[in-house]
């Protein structure tokens, strides 16, 4: 029968975090990266030591929300120095590793097992200690992050004790450790307290550490909130360089433009980009992916700020690439809303050929969803020769659009902003219709006919009262129908008491 009670000795190296992982090494790439976190995060001891003699110093008190291991000052390495020998009391909570992870994770037991519930001789299931981190993104569960599912006042307390002890740090202090706080809810923001009014000096420091891990940061959920600070404070040729950092791999910048925190910090860049060099920069990074921008949630509002923050020169690629695109952009939920904007923003011969491009693919816009939203834009913009267009493209298709949900609201729109001889034009080809009299009883045709009878004039309104008075006793037994009389015999009405 297997004896267990006999103790489990550990391998040959331990590694030692809040969660307690055996029987690993020290990821190489850790230590490259961050060396004085790396020597905090996983501090070796004795081989010798067994898992009863670990569990001998758990520290058990009422005050705990959770059973501690306590070690001397030097197990912590250079830590301790980094606070006066009055101060140590206040950071007291960085000298205990937690091992209530170690009781979930590893031995499979429910959280806040009890210590006294535990068979310290059960073997433990060592857990590779690389699983932990992606390559790119290191985010150790250490004493440094305080988001835990305990929200007891004593944890609190101790989080906020913590944080005021590292405000009160220089950055010099917290050197190789600015890309590891940044990544935390609580040291982010304490991290862009301390740039508030920074020195050169400590400007120069913090870009030397993320200039490397730029690209990451502004992807992570809290990191790219020091990017920003950072491009707000640092001077042009620092912004050059973070720049550079964004844009020397092809496809980088678009990539993070479409992330949901990437975004947000490639517009703050966009608002301090000013030398013509470093628009160059952003705009050739981004020519690769314009069209996948434009029609992503994230990447359209990049789009949208170069539209709003360069001129139309600058834009010149951005416009023509939207324009040979025009009719996959403009089908899209996000891409209507960027072509109305190039609409606006567009100047000289730009301008023309995305709007002759519109105007191409008029007959489909206008019975599209989204594509309804640019033709509709297009007319309200009240340019003669593009108007005059956009009326001929659609001319012989006003009754099959007047009774789509989409296209009805496009013939509203070219009754609007015609002149009364391009509105008469629609309105009779409206009344020469053989369907004439389905088009008066439609769901989204009786709209139509009631925005011409608002629109029309002399004898093309006369046409159009005969045409309603023909049909009346048909129209008086149709929900859509009595809109109709209703809508005349209100004008009617008005134009009496004028």
């Amino acid at each position: 029968m297997e004896n267990r009670n006999l103790p489990v000795p550990y391998p040959q190296h331990h590694s030692l975090r809040n969660d307690i992982v055996v029987g690993v090494s020290q990821p190489p790439y850790l230590g490259n990266m961050f060396p004085p976190a790396a020597d905090l995060v996983t501090p070796y001891y004795s081989s010798d030591e067994t898992l009863d003699s670990l569990l001998s110093n758990l520290s058990l008190s009422d005050d705990l929300p959770y059973p501690q291991l306590v070690f001397n000052d030097s197990f912590l390495g250079d830590y301790d120095s980094w606070f006066p020998d009055s101060d140590r009391t206040r950071v007291d909570s960085l000298q205990t590793v937690r091992i209530q992870n170690v009781v979930e994770n590893n031995l499979g037991l429910p959280r806040n097992f009890g210590v006294y519930d535990m068979n310290v001789s059960h073997n433990f299931k060592p857990q590779h200690y690389s699983s932990m981190y992606n390559h790119c993104s290191i985010r150790p569960r250490n004493f440094y992050d305080f988001r835990s599912d305990n929200s007891s006042p004593l944890h609190n307390q101790r989080v906020n004790r913590l944080q005021q002890d590292f405000k009160h740090l220089p950055l010099k202090d917290l050197k190789g450790l600015i890309v590891f706080l940044s990544k935390d809810q609580h040291w982010c923001r304490v991290l862009q307290r301390k740039f508030e009014n920074p020195s050169v000096e400590e400007v120069e420091l913090v870009l030397a550490e993320v200039i490397d891990h730029v690209p990451e940061l502004m992807q992570d959920p809290f990191g790219n909130y020091l990017v920003q600070k950072l491009i707000e404070i640092c001077d042009e040729g620092q912004r050059t360089q973070i720049l550079a950092s964004l844009t020397e791999i092809q496809f980088r910048l678009v990539s993070i433009c479409l992330n949901v925190h990437g975004t947000r910090a490639v517009q703050k860049m966009l608002e301090h980009v000013t030398t013509p060099r470093q628009i160059v920069m952003v705009m050739a990074a981004l020519r690769p992916g314009i069209v996948a921008l434009t029609k992503d949630n994230n990447g359209h509002h990049v789009i949208q700020q170069c539209l709003k923050l360069f001129s139309a020169e600058i834009n010149k690629y951005l416009l023509d690439e939207v324009a040979i695109n025009c009719l996959g952009i403009a089908t899209d939920k996000n891409g209507c809303c960027v072509l109305q904007l190039c609409m606006e923003y567009s100047q000289g011969k730009s301008r023309m050929t995305l709007m002759a491009q519109i105007v191409a693919n008029a007959l489909i816009l206008s019975e599209d969803r989204y594509g309804n939203y640019v033709v509709q834009h297009m007319l309200g913009l009240r340019i003669p020769q593009i108007t005059t267009n956009l009326l001929k493209r659609l001319q012989g298709s006003y009754v099959c659009l007047s009774q789509n949900k989409f296209g009805s609201n496009v013939v509203e729109k070219c009754l609007l902003e015609s002149d009364e001889e391009q509105s008469a034009m629609i309105i009779m080809e409206l009344l020469q219709s053989p369907n004439i009299t389905m088009l008066l009883i439609d769901p989204y045709g009786n709209y139509v006919i009631q925005k011409a009878w608002g629109v029309a004039k002399g004898r093309v309104r006369e046409g159009l009262l005969n045409v309603i008075r023909e049909h009346s006793s048909s129209l008086r037994s149709n929900l859509y129908g009595k809109n109709i009389l209703a809508c005349v015999g209100r004008m009617n009405m008005y134009s009496h008491v004028q």
